[in-house]
């Protein structure tokens, strides 16, 4: 029974699941749950005021990210939970995934080992590559070019992973439905929400045809969707982001190129309108003196002509 359950029962939601499956889960690993006494007095108390003991502790060859996994399940505060079962399973199923890759290279390693005791020459090699730092052998498993390092550990592990293989942090900001919400319902005619859920492209097709109003259509239809879709579902859906304040800048640049790009080939044709307009005003301005001139003096018409003969 989860802490708000027992103070709040009227205010309970789906992340009181989320404590009860990890007590589930921390039984099944250490043996025991995390609190127990005589009476159900003691142990109400126990949920809402102590803190689970580290799985560690009672069994010390727990891997730290699923004591971590474990723990995060079971804080006091529901806001420092998964936001549901569903990512709750996320996390286990990608320390499965990793826990795998682990035998894997374990796999390996000894049979380097025993490569290394049958054979003098492959021993001598392995050697050489032995003596190399360890974040170089790790290097051979993960390309670098494609790696990221983890904040908390310093451990390296693959982009196409969101959650540290040593710590299980998740890397990448997860999404805010309220700030969705308010990009697609402002910002949403130039492609701005596009941007904050890393959909470049989409983003880019609102921002080119946002003179049409169509992508503002699309945008506000997009907008009741995203109302109506729980916070669970768009974190699953949409498990990175972009920050706030680098979308708007995006689109800000985004949306005065287009307009540049709009604007020089039209103040060209301006430009050039008004020197032909001024232009034809000098030539009938001339022309015009020029009638008066003769009309005044006609001798130097005859004059004219008379050279010209």
């Amino acid at each position: 029974m989860s802490p708000e359950q027992i103070e709040k029962p009227k205010q309970i939601d789906h992340r009181s699941d989320v404590y009860a499956m990890g007590i589930i889960l921390y039984e099944m690993l250490v043996g025991k749950v995390p609190f127990d006494g005589d009476t159900d007095f003691e142990i109400y108390n126990k949920h809402i005021r102590e803190t689970p003991p580290p799985l560690r502790s009672v069994v010390s060859d727990i891997s730290p990210m699923l004591e971590n996994i474990v723990l995060k399940a079971l804080e006091k505060d529901p806001n420092n939970r998964f936001v549901g079962c569903g990512q709750f399973l996320e996390y286990i199923e990608h320390y499965e995934k990793e826990e795998s890759v682990v035998k894997d290279v374990q796999e390996q390693i000894e049979i380097k080992q025993k490569d290394f005791r049958t054979d003098e020459e492959k021993a001598e090699r392995i050697f050489q590559q032995k003596t190399e730092p360890e974040e170089e052998e790790k290097a051979e498993r993960i390309n670098l070019t494609s790696a990221r390092k983890c904040k908390t550990c310093g451990s390296l592990f693959g982009r196409e992973y969101k959650f540290c293989p040593a710590c299980g942090l998740q890397h990448g900001k997860p999404i805010n439905k309220s700030v969705l919400l308010f990009l697609t319902f402002f910002f949403g005619g130039f492609g701005a929400h596009k941007f904050y859920v890393k959909k470049y492209w989409q983003g880019l097709f609102y921002l080119l045809f946002c003179f049409t109003y169509v992508p503002a259509i699309i945008a506000l239809v997009e907008f009741v969707i995203y109302a109506s879709t729980s916070a669970e579902k768009l974190q699953e859906e949409y498990p990175e982001t972009k920050s706030v304040p680098v979308v708007i800048l995006l689109v800000a640049i985004g949306f005065i190129g287009i307009l540049t790009a709009i604007a020089i080939p039209n103040f060209v044709a301006y430009n050039m309108r008004a020197y032909n307009s001024s232009a034809n005003a000098d030539i009938k301005n001339a022309y015009t003196a020029a009638q008066v001139y003769y009309t005044v003096y006609p001798s130097d018409v005859i004059t004219s002509r008379h050279y010209r003969k």
